[in-house]
């Protein structure tokens, strides 16, 4: 009875027979129009939840590759197309095959020989780019072992993978036997070690494991007690109960005949099954396909009694909720309150595209998750479901807003420093506006997924520039916290005091050096020649020098605004007191348009009261200048009352006014041309003098 001419007879003849006990069923139906090709073995069929698309293993062209196949509205299947980054990845004598994909549609998986596989042969997957698939990526050291992994099958949650294992166990003459494991992801996504199904799955020599839409029903081949054929394979399928065990092993009598039957695929609604058989009427391929028989793909109704549950498919794209632009993010699945059998897919990286399969009498819920992006979470309620139904529903995602909070420290101290922080969107090179918090903290505001260029420049640090993206896994954070600490390096402050007119040291004159923010003395001494001081970079220092018989100097150094790196020299210049000597005080400012002097000024005036109250037989002219904003006149009455104005403010710190003589020069005396505003700012200004007589 192995004769081709008996096998094919047989086979028709069971045809015949199921049609007519199943009349509501269509025949067996080989898949053709470029599907199932004479003198190639076509293997190992896969099918989308929507049936719209099938991948199946072929060696048309030689090797055995996986190709791919669209149906279109007419029920039409397109000319395969090879899946090149996965054919093309490795060697001509790498074994590709045995192609599942994922219901949503995203991921595709299969076994390879590859370089970089843990055993003989690893299984391999591929995340959706658009219409194609990428490269491949191994699925990982839990579920391949040394030896041999094939055939996965992926759950609808795409929680559980099963796959077969060599079983040296069984022997059937002309049959190479399997048994089949299965895989779970933890709650972090990672696969766990694999265990073998118990009984009553794996009793037989089984093969091509195939689990349904609604994670309960699994069709598998098996040869074992009872079969057509005892060296054939039939196809089988089993439920899980409430409890979780494997229910009777029952045979799929409408499509086995005597010949093999094998790998089962079945789309979300269940009412047709693709597999694969023999055609032994066209059996010229035995002996060049080592082997094989020309085993092609076929179709057929699928039995009320033998279909998976019911279930909906939600089918939708992920999108930005602004501008429409696909995500690619995770989605989760939680089905009855379960967390521990959380599932967890893909959405396609060029569409956004996803495919959800939920299966009747369950609650569900469905969270949506993109870095950077506040998360959706979806309740749904399948209890009332009574047939496959499909849906349309877009999920639109709204990007996380918030702030990136920047601090920038001292790295020797630990202290906060201010530099100049600069941010900016990279996609539309706009400048993001800084707010300065506070000392060495500075915020702009950003939002997820977008990309940032932030500059740090100032003090004596070197220049950084870096880059980055928010991305949020916690989208209940208000901001993104970054601290930068900068080797500051070492800044050196050299003094001297000098006369201001000779340009030579002033002896036995004093330095005192005080750091502004804390108000400490760094340096307070008689100087002799030179000093050199360890200062910060960042700081801000108020310098005065003091000696007898001369006018002191005071000026305040902000280093980060000086311009200079690694050492800064200045010089403290003092002026003699003798006839005819001039102090030009800039820093002494009035109010707009008044005689009333700024509080900044006192500082500057009490250095010249403490100069006569150490030099009894000193008088001084206090001598106000204006710019040549406004008539002459007005200009003088204006410098006569600030002159006026600093005198009263002296007198009032116990200078005896018949040592002071205040007058108003008005515009009549400029220091330099009055031709711009910071001209002018000098030309506003009080001199002390020592008279001349």
């Amino acid at each position: 009875m192995n004769h081709p001419y008996y096998s094919n007879l047989l086979k028709g003849l069971f045809i015949v027979l199921l049609t007519l006990s199943f009349p509501g069923l269509k025949a067996q139906q080989k898949l053709t129009s470029g599907i199932s090709l004479p003198n190639s073995v076509d293997y190992a069929p896969s099918v989308s939840a929507d049936g719209n698309t099938l991948i199946f293993q072929s060696n048309r062209d030689g090797k055995f590759n996986l190709y791919l196949s669209k149906k279109n509205a007419a029920g039409e299947w397109s000319t395969p197309k090879s899946l090149d980054k996965i054919n093309n990845f490795g060697t001509s004598s790498d074994l590709i095959g045995g192609p599942t994909i994922s219901y949503d549609g995203n991921v595709l998986y299969y076994f390879a020989t590859f370089k970089g596989s843990h055993g003989n042969e690893d299984i391999w997957y591929s995340v959706r780019e658009g219409d194609d698939f990428g490269e491949p990526i191994n699925a990982g050291p839990a579920i391949n072992s040394k030896g041999y992994e094939g055939f996965p099958s992926i759950s609808v949650d795409g929680n559980k993978i099963y796959f077969m294992r060599n079983n040296a166990e069984q022997k059937i003459a002309g049959a190479f036997c399997y048994s089949i494991w299965m895989s779970t992801r933890d709650v972090a996504g990672v696969w766990q070690q694999p265990e073998r199904l118990p009984s009553p799955i794996n009793l037989g020599c089984e093969k091509s494991p195939r689990i349904m839409s609604d994670n309960e029903m699994l069709i598998f081949a098996s040869i074992r007690e009872g079969g057509l054929s005892p060296n054939k394979f039939d196809l089988y399928y089993s439920r899980l109960d409430n409890a979780g065990n494997w229910g009777e092993v029952k045979p799929l009598d409408y499509i086995n005949t005597p010949e093999n039957e094998l790998f089962a695929a079945v789309p979300a609604c269940g009412d047709m099954l693709y597999y694969v058989s023999a055609d032994v009427s066209q059996d010229t391929t035995s002996a060049s396909k080592g082997g094989f028989l020309d085993l092609d793909l076929y179709t057929s109704a699928m039995t009320k009694e033998t279909r998976p549950k019911p279930a909906i498919l939600i089918k939708g794209n992920l999108i930005d909720s602004e501008t429409g632009e696909a995500l690619f993010g995770e989605i989760t699945i939680v089905k009855d309150n379960n967390n521990d059998s959380r599932g967890l897919l893909v959405t396609n990286k060029g569409s956004g595209g996803f495919t959800l399969i939920l299966t009747k009498g369950h609650t569900y819920k469905v969270g949506f998750n993109v870095p950077g992006y506040y998360p959706q979470e979806v309740d749904l309620n399948t209890s009332s479901l009574n047939q496959c139904t499909t849906t349309q529903r877009d999920i639109k995602l709204k990007r996380w807003q918030g702030y990136y909070a920047l601090t920038t420290l001292d790295a020797a101290s630990n202290n906060p420093m201010d530099l100049s922080i600069e941010v900016t969107q990279v996609s539309n090179n706009a400048n993001i506006p800084v707010k300065r918090k506070s000392v060495g903290n500075h915020q702009a505001a950003v939002i997820g997924g977008e990309e940032y260029s932030v500059s740090i420049s100032g003090g004596c640090i070197s220049d950084t520039t870096y880059n980055f993206t928010p991305k949020i896994d916690d989208t209940s954070i208000k901001s993104i916290e970054n601290s930068m600490a900068f080797d500051l390096g070492q800044t050196k402050l050299k003094l001297r005091v000098i006369n201001k007119e000779t340009r030579e040291e002033v002896n036995n004159a004093v330095l005192l050096a005080v750091d502004a923010k804390t108000r400490k003395p760094i340096y307070r001494n008689v100087l002799k020649g030179d000093t050199t001081l360890d200062i910060s970079c960042t700081g801000t220092y108020v310098l005065l020098g003091v000696a007898a018989n001369h006018f002191s100097d005071r000026q305040v150094l902000e280093v980060a605004k000086s311009g200079t790196k690694g050492l800064i020299e200045m010089d403290l210049e003092l002026t003699e007191l003798k006839p005819g000597a001039k102090l030009v005080a800039n820093s002494i400012t009035f109010a707009t348009n008044s005689a009333e002097l700024n509080k900044s000024s006192f500082a500057e005036i009490d250095q010249v009261i403490g100069v006569l109250k150490n030099n009894a037989h000193i008088k001084i002219e206090i001598a106000a200048h204006t710019d040549d904003i406004g008539t002459p006149e007005a200009n003088l009455k204006l410098s006569d009352a600030r002159a006026k104005s600093v005198l009263d403010y002296m007198t009032s710190k116990g200078i005896d006014a018949k040592r002071l003589i205040s007058k108003g020069y008005g515009e009549s005396d400029p220091a330099v041309a009055n031709d711009s505003a910071a001209n002018r700012a000098q030309n506003r200004r009080v001199e002390f003098r020592i008279p001349k007589d």
